[in-house]
């Protein structure tokens, strides 16, 4: 998805109340090939499961 369109995604979900943690990283296409961006990216999806599914998170 592009950026633009990830944008408008994410304002939209903040517009009607609804918590949205977006990771943009410059340097990442797509993917996340960096080890230490796809480190952050693991971190925030353990974060969002401790919170929604009672998952607890290890850091």
């Amino acid at each position: 998805m592009p950026q633009a369109e990830s944008d408008r995604f994410v304002e939209a979900l903040r517009e009607r109340g609804t918590p949205v943690e977006y990771l943009l990283v410059e340097d990442e296409g797509h993917a996340f090939d960096n080890p230490a961006n796809a480190t952050d990216l693991y971190r925030a999806a353990e974060r969002f499961l401790a919170e929604h599914l009672g998952v607890p998170a290890r850091g």
